[in-house]
């Protein structure tokens, strides 16, 4: 019986979505920068009111988006962050058999767990078969020594 082999559809889909977040949010980050910059506001109230600019772009015109000078550094900034994190969500996830227990199928590959396939367990037992009967038939064979 052969294990069913999972979707991966959800994953990609998940990643689709994430990027689009990320694009959405460099764009009104960007422009909420921009806004911020304009003010002339320094130090650690221009994290403040970036927030607070930023809240308020999402919130009261979400759909207001717009090029600025700093939007290609804030696609690049969360576009790499955004790979490196779906980068390592990819290589990271553990191929779990289904209708198994999880601990059984943590390795990663086919190769790895042929051996709880039921074909090849009915091939393993068939040559264990086999060996007893060649050590059986060997035994008989070869003249026993007497102690003595």
């Amino acid at each position: 019986m052969e294990p069913k082999k999972k979707s991966n559809t959800f994953c990609y889909v998940l990643i689709l979505v994430t990027l689009l977040l990320v694009v959405y949010i460099s764009f009104q980050g960007a422009a909420a920068w921009l806004a911020v910059s304009d003010r002339g506001v320094a130090g650690f109230d221009s994290f403040t009111e970036f927030t607070f600019e930023l809240e308020h772009r999402i919130f009261s015109a979400p759909l207001n988006i717009y090029l600025t000078d700093y939007t290609f550094n804030w696609l690049t900034i969360l576009g790499l962050m955004w790979f490196i994190i779906a980068v390592y969500f990819l290589t990271t996830r553990r191929k779990l058999i289904i209708g198994k227990e999880h601990g059984t199928a943590i390795w990663g590959s086919e190769k790895d767990i042929s051996d709880l396939f039921a074909c090849n367990l009915e091939k393993s037992e068939i040559r264990k078969v086999k060996r007893e009967m060649f050590f059986k038939l060997l035994r008989s064979l070869l003249p026993m020594k007497v102690k003595g």
